[in-house]
């Protein structure tokens, strides 16, 4: 039914976010465009290798400063860069599906206007949690609060991957319920699939690059910012060092890296291997004993956490937000109170000694893999965009 129809996605970021689920929506869709915004001296994850041949990707480029006045001005620069590409390359699209509330999503507000279409909005995490619950204050939360408004009513729906962010925005939108839904993010489990040969190679070479062959390995691995806590992986890495059978790796790039590295240089933490950002991240979870997303305040659903969870990896997570409402304590992960260094060197001193815990772990872990398919959550997709286009 969508064989004839185009589509425009937008996004900050094509690979973190959409490279996986555009790969299956092409095969439902006639064109897929992708637009991901931006600024001049920003160069992210591009990986285009592969790409099916209708789906075309384009990085636009816009002028920004970190400073207050241009990030209030980012929702127009992205629509700005978005109308560029699709001028200059005569796109035709029949619908925009947007990642994001803010800046993507208010870039998405303003093209509907223009070449009245309609839109989807996925909201992915703080877009939605800054503005409503005010947890930190960013350089304008009023501001967002009213482009998140705009965003809510104008789109045609908004699509959540989070059971709380899901939650919130029904609290906060109540007369918008019939066009908030939820839907897990997919995950590629052919390419996040721990049972593969040719990836257990790659593993071994891997720990052999990183002198880790006979280490138990700890992974962090995610946005190296204060919404993920790296800093309570390194000093839980302080507390470890001098336990050479230990090896904690962090895998990821973000405002807080340097800091990671000047503590690791100041303590002289030599078990910590501060790595970087990484498009190949199932060999990393693969490689890992066992995997910690330590964020201080939510972790469901996470896409590091998906990730891992799909590759049997045994989870610690921090218990905030709504992590024990969706995980129990020691059967689907190892839960433990957030800002706590001695709390994370407890729990990976228990699984580094209990391997019977970290196996029951790793097997409820794996039960969520069919939840997350991307061929099935595609489908699901797919068919919401013809409930827009089509009223089916």
């Amino acid at each position: 039914m969508m064989e004839d129809k185009n589509l425009l996605i937008i996004s900050p970021h094509y690979v973190t976010f959409v490279k996986d689920q555009v790969e299956e929506l092409a095969r439902y869709l006639n064109e897929i465009y992708v637009t991901s915004p931006e600024p001049y001296g920003r160069n992210n994850l591009k990986d285009l290798a592969n790409l099916p041949e209708n789906v075309k990707v384009y990085f636009p480029k816009f002028f920004h400063l970190p400073i207050n006045y241009f990030r209030r001005k980012l929702g127009d620069n992205f629509f700005r860069a978005a109308l560029r590409v699709i001028k200059r390359e005569e796109l035709e699209f029949d619908l925009i599906h947007a990642h994001f509330t803010w800046p993507s999503g208010c870039a998405s507000i303003l093209l509907k206007r223009r070449f009245k279409v309609p839109v989807i909005v996925t909201a992915h995490g703080n877009d939605v949690r800054i503005p409503l619950t005010n947890y930190v204050q960013s350089f304008d939360n009023s501001f967002l609060k009213l482009r998140l408004d705009n965003v809510v009513n104008e789109a045609d729906i908004i699509l959540t991957h989070h059971e709380e962010l899901r939650d919130l925005l029904l609290s906060s939108y109540p007369f918008l319920r019939s066009k908030i839904m939820f839907l897990y993010k997919g995950i590629n489990l052919n390419r996040f699939n721990p049972f593969s040969e040719n990836l257990q190679k790659k593993v071994s070479n891997l720990k052999k690059s990183l002198g880790i062959e006979d280490k138990f390995v700890v992974l962090f691995l995610a946005r190296i910012d204060r919404d993920k806590d790296p800093l309570t992986f390194v000093e839980a890495a302080k507390l470890l060092r001098e336990n050479s059978k230990i090896a904690l790796v962090m895998v990821g790039n973000g405002r807080l890296r340097k800091k990671c590295l000047e503590l690791k240089k100041k303590y002289g933490i030599d078990n910590l291997h501060i790595i970087g950002g990484r498009s190949d991240t199932e060999i990393w979870y693969a490689m890992a004993d066992v995997f910690v997303a330590l964020s201080p305040v939510e972790n469901i659903w996470s896409t590091t956490l998906q990730e891992a969870f799909c590759m049997g990896s045994p989870p610690i997570v921090t218990d905030v937000g709504y992590s024990s409402k969706i995980l129990k304590h020691m059967k689907d992960a190892f839960l433990i109170p957030p800002n706590n260094p001695k709390a994370l060197v407890d729990a990976i001193l228990k699984l580094k000694t209990n391997s019977n815990l970290r196996k029951q772990l790793s097997e409820n872990a794996l039960k969520w893999r069919e939840k997350f398919d991307n061929k099935r959550i595609a489908k699901e997709i797919t068919k919401i965009y013809q409930r827009i286009v089509l009223g089916d």
